[in-house]
């Protein structure tokens, strides 16, 4: 379960309905995705709260990659972050609060 509590957009030229993404996709070929509700950004730097839970189906001896993403209501990604459950579990063992950094 990821938990998607808040997000802060830095892009003054972001559309103001968007959406999130996660995807998980296993070395063998499987993968599982998860969207948010649309929500609105109404300023540079606000902190839109989201309270979004994905569920994604992951086997814990599998390798898997995972992406997050921030797209427009079209389906035109603004962003992305690259990971692992291994990495987010090494960065919050005791499932503290992360901060993450998308790329363009």
């Amino acid at each position: 379960m990821l938990h998607c509590q808040s997000i802060v957009l830095l892009d003054p030229q972001a559309p103001s309905e968007l959406r999130c993404h996660w995807y998980a996709f296993g070395a063998c070929g499987t993968s599982d995705s998860s969207t948010s509700e649309a929500f609105v950004c109404t300023a540079v730097g606000d902190d839109v709260t989201l309270s979004w839970l994905a569920f994604l189906v992951i086997d814990d001896s599998a390798e898997a990659d995972l992406r997050m993403t921030v797209a427009d209501l079209e389906g035109n990604h603004l962003g992305v972050y690259f990971g692992s459950p291994g990495q987010l579990l090494a960065s919050a063992p005791g499932g503290e609060t992360l901060s993450l950094e998308f790329q363009n």
